[in-house]
């Protein structure tokens, strides 16, 4: 987004789905806000729940699904769509995005991790092509990555003190509870044919931690890059 804006192109986030029309919010010309997906469209109640969870209410919220009253019944409640996503409110109005609720897991210290946050972080690194935060009942979350093309064609040393940086960087912003015991490269790569990834190339969690858990309870306490 800041590589547009330094051409000249704004380019205007917003925030909707289906359920209501795609009303929802976004950021004005004239006032954006990088990392946010903007303000409430006029006439739009947006709320976010004890658990963190995006709320929305407004004229063009849907009735509910056809012929489906349960579901209905579990995603609007009070007259507030439940989103699912996970979500933050600053006091002036601005929405962000900061994953699913589904994907919220809970360490063995009882702390609840939102992973997409920490995975936007590390994505910044160019050698990391695929990645997955994990750590359900770990004491901290560790981080799978799989190599970017890239990263593939580099000195394996110079990949690992580049991961290092990275893994140092966002662990010294991250909140304690947060923060990775280490970051495990993987050899093979996420694909939908080996079930590790969906038809719309979305890396299947679950399926991730059930074939690394070996390997991730090894390397638990590693607190650096390892190899597989």
């Amino acid at each position: 987004m800041q590589w547009f804006q330094r051409l000249g192109i704004n380019i205007q986030e917003g925030y909707g789905m289906s359920e209501n029309w795609a009303y929802c919010s976004v950021n004005r010309h004239q006032d954006i806000r990088l990392g946010t997906v903007g303000q409430p469209l006029n006439g739009c109640d947006i709320k976010i729940s004890q658990q963190g969870e995006i709320l929305i209410k407004s004229p063009a919220t849907m009735q509910g699904y056809y012929l489906d009253d349960e579901k209905t019944q579990e995603v609007i409640k009070e007259g507030y769509y439940h989103t699912g996503d996970k979500g933050q409110l600053c006091q002036d109005g601005f929405l962000t995005i900061t994953g699913r609720i589904k994907d919220t897991f809970k360490t063995s210290k009882g702390e609840f991790i939102t992973p997409s946050h920490i995975e936007n972080l590390l994505a910044e690194n160019t050698n990391i092509e695929q990645l997955c935060v994990m750590g359900l009942g770990l004491a901290q979350p560790m981080a799978l990555v799989v190599l970017s093309e890239q990263a593939q064609q580099k000195p394996k040393q110079q990949v690992s003190d580049e991961l290092t940086t990275t893994l140092h960087k966002v662990n010294s912003i991250l909140k304690s509870h947060e923060v990775l015991n280490g970051l495990i490269v993987v050899k093979e790569e996420w694909l939908p044919e080996n079930n590790l990834l969906t038809p719309t190339l979305k890396v299947k969690r679950n399926e991730v931690a059930q074939r690394y858990a070996a390997i991730v309870n090894e390397y638990a306490e590693a607190k650096t890059v390892v190899w597989e």
